[in-house]
């Protein structure tokens, strides 16, 4: 039996591998010798039982993905995306298979376990089809055109996509999950369609192409009208609103509150706060918040945040990490810390896998969606009538949530997850690190260290980021993913993108100009990567910002620490070729990066064209705005002796005088200047009244001139967010 099944493997791989186009076929030895070296993982997965041997083995066993590796013992003759395909279904004239989606993806796992091991779809599907497997967050780019094409087609994007090209790469169809038998029809149907007139169905494919993917190119100038991001965020405050009754899926919308809150500090509007404290604090007191674990669901199926969707991502803790601390430092409220401080734990604890983190948390154990969360009424009775009155549960879903925001204390905490331990396993995780997802973890790092200036923080966002650096880049080049001890996938547009704004966010706080002369290296590839790039498909938000915007960002801030002009000219290229209309809430970040004028609300805070930075740092309970200067520059004093100079001077937003306590100013004679002048150069420490600023908790402005012997530079305001201490 053995000695059959090896044989029966080789003639798939011999049929297989004829298949290949372009590029060298991977030969029966090498199939079989990567799935010796991955057998046990397949055990492990419950994929394979100890001492099985496989049926089928096709490409995927050489992936580093562990979504793709699920599909390598499947009897379809699957292959990763490349650049070949096309070639290869023009060569053979066939129809192109596509199935996208993502390894915690519940759904994804249905139609994988209904269909794609049945023979009667493998057959349909290895006669007739080129069939491709892609794991979307290996292939962003890709994913977001299949993704934009599903919504334009059905109104409802989701995974699993499934897509049907002819060999021009023309979308014949395309849709989410089918059953079985539906998927069994449609494939024997289109494959007979095509072989009787593959004319017809091509002309059909090109008219449906052109309807999905038709926009309208506009200017820049109408893009950026003044009226449009405000218009956008009244949508957006609309939709937040509408969703939360709506018997629907809903989501955070992480990246939609920071927007609101970004433009609170600039407008001091406090329906924006409101908007935000509501969508947050219902989320956080519902199931769709684990205050036992830590970190959220990926989001809830109803709009009341009671039936969470039980997948955990990456991203999806870095944003709420980042909403939490931006709420902190306007409401003061510690809460917020705590709980953001309760997710970067959890992270740590559960997400953490040989110096990064892992990308997803899968929603099923056992095979149970959300069973490890769920905990019977008979469970409870171990606990203490007061801890049980600290939290709701409810006796349908078997789930808990919170009564308030306030997290209860570590010993009920520690109750309540024991009670996890002894019911169903932990959920699976997808063990691939994806750098981009990794890189927005650690700006979030940052973000939380300039809110609390809490060393442990700093530290851990420091060493995290060198880290990042040793695993993904290697050789001069960035790569996206990390599994299984290799990197693998050329770094994409949101690779680069993230990746830089970390270096830039360490840099600024550190000091340590390797990491600047990284970011700017990874800028040049970056650009090279944007010139190859169809920017209109990556201009549009998902979860996250699009990656046109995440780019845009990258140069504005490479540009504020530098002040190369190139930055500011890659900006304007790539926003040129990246607007269209109608202009919909979907590219409101695009619209967001547009502003040069816009700075990061947090530190730290370049100026003078990168000449200098500032941060906030405390010396023992003290709160200081320290001021950095590179040598040869300089800023007036407080008080300059020349009248017509610009004193270095800091307010609140509303004009209101900041107590702060200036050092005594330098007295120097420059060459512009034939009167002695009253300056700051080198590091300027300027001690604040924190007390003042703890009560008021809004932005101030500091107003400056950076001067060297010879030039001034032109005069700057710039807005900070000044972080919230907490005594401990």
């Amino acid at each position: 039996m053995m000695v059959r099944c090896i044989l029966f493997m080789l003639c798939c791989f011999t049929l297989y591998c004829n298949q290949s186009v372009g590029s060298e076929a991977p030969s029966e030895q090498r199939l079989l010798k990567q799935f010796e070296i991955r057998k046990q993982w397949f055990i492990d997965q419950n994929i394979l039982n100890m001492g099985q041997t496989p049926d089928y083995i096709n490409r995927l066993v050489l992936e580093d993905s562990p979504y793709l590796l699920r599909h390598a013992l499947q009897p379809i003759h699957w292959q990763p995306w490349s650049n070949n395909i096309l070639a290869l279904a023009k060569k053979q004239n066939q129809l192109v298979y596509l199935s996208i989606g993502y390894d915690t993806c519940h759904w994804c796992h249905v139609l994988a376990n209904e269909s794609y091991i049945d023979t009667d779809i493998a057959t349909v599907l290895n006669n007739h089809f080129i069939n491709v497997k892609i794991d979307r967050e290996i292939l962003p780019e890709v994913d977001a055109k299949y993704r934009l094409a599903l919504e334009r087609m059905t109104g409802n994007p989701g995974w699993p996509i499934q897509v049907i090209l002819t060999p021009d790469g023309d979308i014949l169809w395309i849709d989410s999950y089918l059953s079985q038998p539906s998927l069994l029809s449609l494939l024997k149907v289109l494959s007979s369609k095509w072989s009787a007139n593959p004319d017809k169905l091509t002309r059909k494919a090109k008219s449906l192409q052109n309807h999905l993917f038709s926009s309208q190119k506009i200017s820049l100038d109408d893009f950026l009208l003044p009226e449009s991001y405000a218009r956008l965020l009244e949508d957006v405050m609309a939709v937040l609103t509408q969703e939360q009754s709506h018997d629907s899926p809903r989501f955070l919308r992480a990246e939609w509150l920071l927007h609101l809150l970004a433009e609170y500090d600039k407008m001091a509007n406090v329906e924006y706060v409101d908007i935000v404290k509501s969508q947050g604090d219902s989320f956080l007191i519902s199931p769709t918040y684990d205050f036992i674990d830590g970190g959220m669901h990926r989001y809830s199926e109803t709009g009341d945040w009671e039936k969470p969707h039980f997948e955990k991502m990456l991203y999806d803790q870095a944003q709420l990490i980042r909403v939490l601390v931006k709420l902190y430092l306007i409401t003061g409220m510690t809460q917020y810390i705590d709980i953001a401080n309760q997710t970067i734990e959890f992270v740590e604890s559960k997400m953490k896998y040989n110096g990064y983190y892992v990308s997803s948390l899968s929603a099923l154990s056992n095979d149970i969606e959300g069973g490890y969360y769920q905990t019977t009424i008979e469970d409870l009775s171990r606990l203490s009538d007061e801890q049980q009155s600290l939290f709701k549960h409810s006796p349908e879903s078997k789930l808990f949530s919170l009564h308030s925001i306030n997290l209860p204390s570590a010993k009920t905490i520690n109750a309540l997850s024991q009670l996890r331990k002894d019911g169903s396993p932990f959920p699976m995780a997808d063990q691939k690190g994806i750098l981009s997802w990794n890189a927005l973890y650690a700006i979030a790092l940052a973000e939380m260290y300039s809110a609390t200036l809490d060393e442990q923080i700093q530290r851990k966002m420091y060493q995290y980021i060198d880290q990042l650096n040793q695993l993904f880049y290697r050789d001069g080049q960035l790569y996206r993913i990390v599994y299984d001890g290799r990197a693998s996938v050329d770094a994409k547009l949101d690779d680069y993108a993230l990746f830089i704004q970390a270096l830039l966010s360490k840099y600024g706080i550190s000091g340590n100009s390797n990491d600047l002369a990284l970011a700017i290296k990874l800028s040049h590839q970056m650009g090279m990567l944007v010139d190859n790039t169809d920017s209109l498909l990556l201009a549009v938000d998902d979860q996250l910002p699009s990656m046109v915007a995440m780019a845009i960002n990258a140069y504005k801030q490479l540009y504020l620490a530098t002040g190369e002009p190139e930055m500011t000219d890659m900006m304007a290229g790539l926003m040129a070729k990246s607007v269209q209309s109608p202009l919909t809430i979907s590219q409101l970040s695009l619209l967001s990066a547009a502003d040069k004028t816009a700075r990061n609300n947090r530190s730290p805070y370049f100026i003078g064209r990168g000449k200098g930075v500032v941060n906030f740092v405390t010396v023992g309970k003290d709160l200081i705005l320290q001021i950095n200067l590179a040598g040869g520059w300089h800023i007036n004093s407080n008080k300059p002796l020349d009248k017509k100079l610009i004193p270095t001077a800091i307010h609140f937003i509303n004009d209101d005088p900041v107590k702060a306590d200036f050092p005594e100013a330098k007295r120097v004679s420059l060459s512009f200047s034939k009167n002695m002048l009253s300056v700051y150069d080198s590091t300027i420490q300027i001690l604040l009244d924190n007390q003042q600023l703890q009560h008021t908790r809004i932005p101030i402005k500091l107003n400056l001139q950076m001067c060297s012997d010879k030039i001034c530079l032109l005069p700057e305001t710039i807005l900070l967010v000044p972080p919230q201490m907490i005594t401990h």
